[in-house]
């Protein structure tokens, strides 16, 4: 019940928790028990859509050609000011954005070292539940012709 009096512990963190804890219960289950608890205890704490997102800050916006020309690049590698604060903006509030840059710098290392598992990468992009839908057509291809990538590799 401590938890309940949290400030800024939301009915979503609730949820996250009990699944770890390994809740297989629905989730109208959940919100509808929690909700009765807040009842009964009289408390106050927030639902997901009561909180308020802090809005991402504006910056330059870059083509999608040099956005993907610096995906993959240190941000201290940047030279422009724009798109590294571009860059940094999207890494630091858009999950997706990190994960795509990772696999990208994956990758990367693969090639330039000459050795790692091409099929291991592409599976993980096929398998993920993010969207990643420019890295998935990307894989399909390489997968397309694997033994080719992998000589490369």
């Amino acid at each position: 019940m401590v938890r309940l009096n949290t400030k800024g512990y939301t009915i979503k963190d609730i949820i996250d928790e009990m699944l770890g804890l390994g809740f297989n219960g629905g989730m109208t289950q959940a919100y509808s028990n929690i909700n009765n608890l807040k009842s009964v205890y009289k408390n106050e704490i927030p639902d997901f859509t009561d909180i308020e997102l802090s809005p991402i800050p504006y910056v330059k916006p870059l083509s999608s050609r040099k956005l993907a020309k610096y995906i993959g690049v240190s941000l201290k590698d940047i030279n422009d000011t724009d798109a590294r604060n571009y860059k940094e903006t999207l890494l630091d509030n858009i999950p997706e954005f990190r994960i795509v840059r990772k696999l990208v710098q994956i990758f990367k290392t693969m090639l330039k070292r000459g050795c790692g598992s091409i099929k291991r990468w592409i599976e993980f992009i096929r398998h993920s539940k993010r969207k990643l839908s420019g890295l998935r057509t990307f894989a399909k291809g390489l997968f397309i012709d694997i033994k080719a990538v992998e000589n490369g590799i």
